[in-house]
């Protein structure tokens, strides 16, 4: 088996084996990445790290991809690895210790984190061993992702300002999501509004108190380059599809028909001074209502615990758990000082 770095034309054989892994469960989406996952990964991160495993004929057995990006790890910028899309081909013997191995010693990350969902048992047994080639698992938070529909929002209610982000506003901005993340392990340095792909000043919005910003966040299209296929659904589900309009009124998200993307942006860098519960309830109610128009569905994620978790849970939605790791290639304990609070992970970045 041969280890490699992965190139546009390898595009077509990867996103077969990413579709080849639909989630499991009465509503059955994959999380995908049409046209061309090459293309969908430099997008996400311009230093996208793509490994591949191929046998003499070049046919990918395996897939891992490392995204580095600048993010603040106990109030400092560390250069620390997404551990994700790791995909085996079915009935393939590659060796996936091997490919991390491979895969993570060439990488420019500092530290690595991954998510992982709890159907992932063979990854799970592998990293929660030590073994000397595997980076060793310690586990972050609990993580849950909601999926929110629009119309479950309900403005007004306050008594502060909210408005969408011009162009005065950046800097800032950029000065309030970065204290923020000094302040929440694994938030990204954000050095402009439009550094993301898809990203414009417009699509942020913000709240204010007597002029000064208390809250931030940005609506985030990525439907360009990932998307969630429906592939199928059964049980409450079916029934849940025919009464689209219905629930689509009372708040729920509307579930698409079979083989059709879900029409969705991501709620992202949601960051709130001191994380207050009240301004963020209303925050969120602000950015649910003004998306409505746009959007059927909503994305957001939070660690289990948190203030804007708390809030979510209360919320019409479709949702599912997974786990946030530290991957610590060094096996000799996390170098994130865990007493600092609960960690800031951005799904639209996961």
């Amino acid at each position: 088996m041969i280890f490699r770095e992965a190139t546009p034309e390898d595009g077509a054989a990867m996103l077969e084996l990413i579709e080849s892994h639909p989630s499991k469960g009465a509503l059955k989406l994959v999380y995908t990445r049409r046209e061309n996952p090459y293309y969908s990964y430099m997008a996400d991160c311009p230093h996208a790290e793509m490994t591949l495993a191929a046998d003499d004929n070049n046919i990918i057995h395996a897939l891992m991809v490392c995204l580095p990006r600048q993010m603040y790890i106990n109030g400092e910028l560390r250069t620390v690895g997404y551990v994700t899309g790791l995909h085996k081909r079915e009935g393939s013997r590659v060796n996936l210790i091997r490919l991390f191995d491979y895969a993570l010693r060439k990488s420019k990350g500092e530290l690595f984190f991954c998510s992982l969902l709890e159907e992932n048992g063979e990854v799970l047994n592998m990293l929660q061993k030590r073994h000397s080639r595997v980076p060793y698992l310690y586990p972050l938070c609990e993580y849950k992702t909601f999926m929110l529909g629009c119309k479950g929002g309900r403005g007004a209610g306050h008594s502060h300002a909210f408005r969408k982000a011009e162009r005065d506003d950046e800097i800032p901005l950029i000065e309030f999501f970065n204290a923020y993340g000094r302040g929440h392990s694994f938030f990204p340095k954000i050095s402009s509004l439009e550094g993301f792909c898809g990203l414009k000043t417009e699509d942020y919005y913000l709240m204010l108190e007597k002029g000064k910003i208390i809250a931030a966040a940005a609506v985030w299209n990525q439907q360009a380059y990932k998307q969630y296929i429906a592939l199928d659904y059964s049980g409450l589900y079916s029934v849940l599809q025919k009464l689209g309009l219905v629930l689509s009124a009372l708040g729920y998200p509307k579930i698409p028909t079979k083989g059709s993307a879900v029409n969705f942006a991501y709620i992202s860098f949601f960051a709130v001074n001191g994380d207050d519960e009240a301004v963020s309830a209303a925050f969120l109610a602000e950015l649910m209502a003004a998306s409505a128009v746009r959007w059927d569905t909503l994305c957001i994620g939070a660690a289990l615990g948190s203030v804007i978790e708390g809030i979510l849970s209360k919320k019409r939605s479709i949702s599912f758990g997974s786990r946030l790791c530290l991957l610590d290639p060094a096996q000799n304990g996390s170098a994130l000082n865990k007493g600092e609070g609960l960690p800031f992970f951005e799904c639209g970045l996961l």
